[in-house]
């Protein structure tokens, strides 16, 4: 789709220690059928009905979950406003929740057609507290990860590179500049993102290794794929897939 930089990535990654898997192909183009046979390990079968809740309980009771529990694994589980990343706090341990973050707090004030990225803004410009976005939230956190005792599972649902647009390159959230926030969606913006995820998977990296004495594995999957419709090029809207 002409990201220019798209060798630079693949080498980067390769550089700090991953295997590309080359032509990896997801099974489905929803979210959550896609995350659902990745945890358990086996396909859906696409001619049953199944409401999106059943498909979390998959997600949640999966076989890998089910079991790294067996094995005395401790579980830290990163939600998003999407409710499919939504934690089971009977089952694990549950971070960056709170009802700011929710789905319920969102959805109600545009109920009052409040946008929830103001909240955002006004707390930028009157107390400079800088947002944590994507993996960065996991990179902050991982100091706290480390002391656990136990052996460590973090699962982490990241929505990016996705609309809205929400970081730039260098992954500092577009609202602290001023953006609106019904901007459109352009492909040039959603490479920046793609951009700012290699820089945060280098810092992460880097991170984890200087800071964990223990065996480790990441695992970076992308669930679902998008396109770019050849009528919209110049316009770079991106269609779902």
């Amino acid at each position: 789709f002409g990201f220019t930089h798209s060798k630079e990535f693949k080498e980067k990654l390769e550089q700090i220690g991953f295997n590309y898997i080359e032509n990896s192909l997801t099974n489905y183009p929803t979210t959550f059928f896609s995350l659902s046979t990745t945890l358990n390990g086996s396909l859906v079968n696409e001619n049953l009905e199944f409401s999106e809740k059943q498909i979390n309980k998959t997600m949640y009771n999966s076989r890998l979950h089910e079991l790294l529990i067996k094995n005395d694994y401790k579980i830290f589980w990163y939600s998003t406003n999407w409710l499919g990343s939504k934690c089971n706090k009977n089952l694990f341990k549950c971070m960056n929740t709170s009802f700011y973050v929710g789905e319920f707090l969102k959805n109600y004030l545009l109920l009052i057609n409040i946008n929830h990225s103001w909240i955002d803004k006004i707390s930028f410009k009157f107390l400079k507290k800088r947002k944590k976005m994507h993996l960065d939230k996991i990179t902050r956190d991982l100091d706290t990860i480390l002391k656990e005792k136990k052996p460590r599972y973090v699962y982490g649902y990241l929505n990016t590179p996705h609309s809205p647009y929400t970081v730039d390159p260098k992954c500092i959230y577009v609202h602290e500049k001023g953006l609106k926030e019904n901007i459109t969606f352009t492909k040039k913006q959603y490479f920046e993102q793609v951009l700012c995820l290699k820089n945060q998977i280098e810092k992460f990296t880097l991170k984890i290794e200087e800071k964990n004495r223990r065996p480790f594995i990441i695992i970076i999957q992308s669930d679902t794929g998008w396109s770019f419709d050849p009528n919209l090029i110049d316009e770079g809207r991106p269609q779902p897939q």
